[in-house]
């Protein structure tokens, strides 16, 4: 393999951003949709509000820069967008307009690292001409922060405004996992309060998770009201049906301000892929 092939099948193997990929399909609009997004306008305010949220909730754009990373390349991307046809609508109208400000408001933008983060806001500034009214869209994003301090970068939050809502802070390196061996025997060692220890402990351990470890001292209000997510990589116990154990890997979710657990997150839900430089 080329040094790049190897690097980009590192990247997708060892990381907590991997994103396998969705083979490419031909997007082919329901004939009745066409019924549907132009009786959109006619409803209440709120109702389009409420359909744009359950569309576009939980949609993850990986966001990467072509310079100074192995993310963005013809060999991995692009990715399925299910919900195109309402990413597609006349580009100038007004529902056209209402649709992207929904979709960017309520997409997680997974940005890869300082490159792409540069990239992000350029592309994002470009598209308003020049100001920031569509950065200040933007309420969840996810970036991914470094073990070491040389590789660390700061998360420029201001550009974002009052509406960002939350960061997910995930783990570049994947070199350490959270292990509870005793969890058939101890359940309660799974528990939000006891997980909370050990994510604590990792955070305080990582020399370039500076960004991460101010923020979250400083409190959800005076960092401005956005609540800091932390990914991290857990490994326990589990029983099998012929009673053995076995390690099961997740990957899990902290909410550091409310000490609570998400142990459903998921790796992916849709991903799309923008290169935007």
């Amino acid at each position: 393999m080329s040094e790049t092939a190897t690097a980009e099948a590192a990247y997708y193997e060892h990381t907590l951003t991997h994103r396998p990929l969705d083979p490419v399909s031909r997007y082919t609009p329901h004939p009745g949709l066409a019924q549907i997004t132009s009786k959109l306008l006619t409803l209440p305010a709120e109702i389009r509000a409420r359909i744009y949220h359950h569309a576009f909730q939980g949609n993850r754009v990986a966001v990467t820069s072509v310079r100074g990373c192995y993310c963005g390349s013809v060999a991995t991307g692009p990715y399925r967008d299910d919900l195109n046809w309402m990413l597609k609508l006349p580009r100038w109208g007004e529902l056209s307009y209402e649709v992207r400000r929904a979709f960017i408001g309520e997409a997680l933008w997974e940005i890869h690292c300082e490159k792409a983060f540069e990239a992000f806001v350029a592309r994002f500034r470009y598209l308003s001409n020049g100001n920031d009214a569509l950065l200040r869209q933007v309420r969840h994003i996810k970036v991914n922060v470094f073990e070491i301090i040389r590789e660390s970068w700061l998360v420029e939050t201001n550009v974002f405004g009052p509406a960002l809502r939350s960061i997910t802070f995930g783990p570049w390196q994947k070199g350490w996992t959270i292990d509870v061996p005793n969890a058939v025997e101890s359940p309660d060692e799974l528990s939000d309060e006891k997980l909370m220890v050990r994510v604590t402990h990792a955070i305080n351990t990582k020399h370039g998770y500076g960004f991460l470890k101010e923020a979250w001292e400083k409190g959800r209000v005076q960092r401005g009201g956005w609540k800091a997510l932390f990914l991290f990589p857990i490994r326990y116990h589990v029983k099998q049906k012929d009673g053995k154990k076995r390690w099961q890997m997740q990957t899990w979710r902290a909410d550091l301000d409310e000490g609570v657990i998400e142990k459903d997150w998921k790796d992916v839900h849709l991903v799309q892929e923008a290169t935007l430089d």
